[in-house]
């Protein structure tokens, strides 16, 4: 007789590459999973906003954790990022960040066949259908795209309304966008490169025939500030609906049918959250089961937890932050068979 035993024995060493967006956030829901499944960490932080990784570990150890345990490396993705995902003793990369570097990362964790957790960014769909309580999807679709200045990868940026109650909506969102100031309760971009780029959809979409509702430019005075911003009449296909822009801009695209709107939410290279908007709550669910995103709220808007999965499809990565899920992307399961 013999009896078979499943164990998650740790990965070993585990190296965490954040952005500068969020980083707090971004260091914990790697680190946190990989310490409890018995993991030690290499983290490099974004060069941009290295201070709260670096007090987070200084704590972790004020409180106990052995020397060792958390340990933070600085630099620059090319010099420190792409040396601990090719040190042999690294076993397991988690990363957040954009795509082309998310893609650079595969190719060296590929040669060396280690896994990977993958967190890209997105261009998340925000359907709402003729029935839905309006003032409020309006007032949650511009939280959807101005929170943390647009500079987060789950930003709702794509708002789908179905025609019959596209003029309403659009008034509503409006007004909840006016309320939006900038250096009050909008705040800047990070950095002047980035503050250039945000700008620099703005002609563009103008150029390919979008209607700007309100916004469009940089804000008035000191500061890397930009408007809130609402194109309408957008066609799916335009770059600013294509494109993550990590701003405070959202476009607005009419549909027809319950089709129209999946078809139009699945059409992007990206597929990290999507929100439906409908009091019929089966047909809600419906397009929710349909919609490629790894994460998707109905009457909601991002009500996220430490114990809800996080994760994409597509070029929004592979892989789960979060939840219990997290864990098991940090351990090796391992098989033991013994003959009694």
């Amino acid at each position: 007789m013999s009896i078979s035993i499943a164990l998650n024995p740790k990965a070993g060493i585990v190296g965490v590459i954040t952005p500068w967006n969020l980083p707090l956030n971004q260091a914990a829901r790697a680190i946190a999973p990989a310490l409890v499944a018995g993991n030690v960490i290499v983290a490099k932080p974004s060069e941009i906003t290295s201070q709260t990784t670096i007090e987070m570990a200084r704590l972790a150890t004020e409180v106990g954790f052995p020397n060792g345990v958390i340990n933070i490396v600085l630099g620059t993705g090319k010099e420190v990022g792409e040396a601990i995902v090719r040190n042999p003793d690294v076993r397991k990369v988690a990363f957040t960040g954009s795509v082309g570097v998310g893609r650079a990362i595969g190719h060296i964790a590929a040669d060396r066949i280690i896994p990977l957790t993958l967190e890209l960014g997105g261009k998340s769909a925000n359907i709402v259908f003729d029935d839905a309580d309006i003032d409020t999807a309006a007032t949650e679709a511009v939280k959807g795209f101005t929170l943390n200045a647009g500079q987060v990868c789950s930003a709702g940026t794509r708002v789908l309304v179905q025609r019959s109650v596209y003029d309403v909506f659009l008034e509503k969102m409006k007004s909840a966008v006016q309320a939006i100031v900038p250096g009050e309760n909008l705040g800047p971009i990070i950095t002047p490169a980035q503050f250039q780029r945000v700008q620099s959809f703005f002609k563009v979409a103008e150029g390919d025939g979008a209607r700007l509702v309100h916004g469009g430019a940089a804000a008035e005075g000191d500061g890397f500030y930009i408007q809130p911003t609402v194109y309408a009449d957008v066609s799916n296909d335009m770059r600013i609906a294509q494109e993550e822009i990590f701003g405070p801009v959202g476009v607005v695209i009419p549909f027809d049918t319950e089709e129209d709107a999946i078809r139009i939410a699945n059409d992007s290279d990206y597929g990290l959250i999507g929100t439906v908007w409908s009091q019929n709550i089966s047909r809600a669910l419906r397009v929710a089961d349909r919609i490629d995103a790894g994460q998707i709220f109905v009457n909601v808007w991002n009500t996220m937890s430490v114990q809800t999965p996080f994760g994409g499809y597509k070029n929004s990565g592979y892989g789960r932050e979060k939840g219990i899920e997290a864990i098991h992307h940090y351990s090796h399961l391992k098989t033991v068979t013994v003959k009694i």
